[in-house]
């Protein structure tokens, strides 16, 4: 992929703003625009961004549709939950998050969501919060905002990972985005994502128009997953774009005493959470905290190796 400066980027911003509220395609346009084959984390970036709190909107106009989807999410998770940690990647504005856990019977010990878009976790933290006040429970979330590729997580962290529709914009980079959630799963990842391959002609063509992925089971045993079962998925919001389980076991996985380790998202080394911000001392990073939500993409990193005393 060419490189493409920031500048490129967010100066589109503003296009991009109008061709949403005209319910237009923002990837399709910023691709085409950029001349890139393949949607880039920050196409991906604005195209969410823009999208803020949309979801919590719609599932307000149709709370059944969401409890459907999230009750039958919650049915597939649950034979492999035992109080275990449990994430969500790409977890937006934690609607799907919430209505997973409200669905559990066993809960998990830990929540935990990431998403590339600062925007969507701020509205995901505010939906919490007054979810909790007419379902409450008692297990904190673990929300901030990071990229795919690059998780602030350690390996093998996390007891079950899942997805929703979170891979579907990578569509050319599936191998990478599959190794990286590979790396920090220690039993099992579930994908709830569409399925190229059993999609209809219509829906195979949508699909390519955004840039979605193709060849994920193909993709799944390349990264080193062992693929048990693809299940349809009945509850789902678009025909044309049908949600598929899959179900996939890890092996190479080895046990680690701390179930939520902090890594620096661009070395891999351990990084602290301090005061109001988090600082690998190996490398001399820190990440800011913006309103009680850590940034842990790399373009969120500060080099500031004189904080290592402190």
């Amino acid at each position: 992929m060419k490189k493409i400066t920031k500048k490129q980027y967010y100066s589109l911003l503003e296009e991009a703003r109008n061709i949403y509220r005209n319910q237009g395609n923002i990837t399709e346009f910023l691709r085409e625009t950029l001349d890139l084959s393949e949607n880039s984390p920050e196409i991906i970036e604005i195209a969410y961004d823009l999208q803020a709190g949309s979801y919590v909107q719609h599932i307000k106009k149709n709370p059944s549709q969401n409890h459907a989807y999230c009750e039958e999410i919650a049915k597939h998770i649950e034979p492999f939950l035992e109080e275990d940690s449990l994430l969500e990647v790409g977890c937006g504005e934690a609607t799907t998050t919430f209505g997973v856990i409200q669905n559990l019977i066993k809960k998990p010990s830990k929540i935990i969501g990431f998403d590339i878009s600062f925007s969507r976790i701020q509205v995901a933290k505010s939906f919490w919060e007054e979810s909790l006040k007419l379902y409450p429970f008692d297990i904190p979330l673990n929300i901030f905002v990071a990229d795919l590729f690059h998780i602030p997580l350690r390996d093998n962290s996390v007891d079950l990972v899942y997805t929703s529709h979170s891979i579907e914009p990578n569509g050319g980079k599936e191998l990478e985005a599959l190794k990286s959630i590979f790396r920090i799963a220690k039993k099992r990842v579930l994908l709830f994502e569409p399925y190229f391959e059993g999609a209809t002609v219509q829906g195979q063509a949508r699909m390519s128009s955004h840039g979605y992925i193709k060849n994920l089971p193909t993709c799944i045993e390349q990264a080193g997953g062992i693929l048990q079962n693809i299940i349809k998925i009945e509850n789902t919001g678009n025909p044309l774009n049908p949600t598929y389980l899959f179900d996939i076991e890890i092996t190479d996985s080895q046990t680690v005493k701390d179930s939520l380790f902090w890594v620096d998202p661009v070395t891999l080394f351990p990084l602290e959470q301090r005061n109001n911000y988090f600082y690998c001392p190996k490398s001399g990073l820190a990440y800011p905290i913006l309103t009680g939500i850590p940034c842990l993409r790399p373009e969120n990193s500060i080099l500031a190796t004189g904080l290592s005393a402190d």
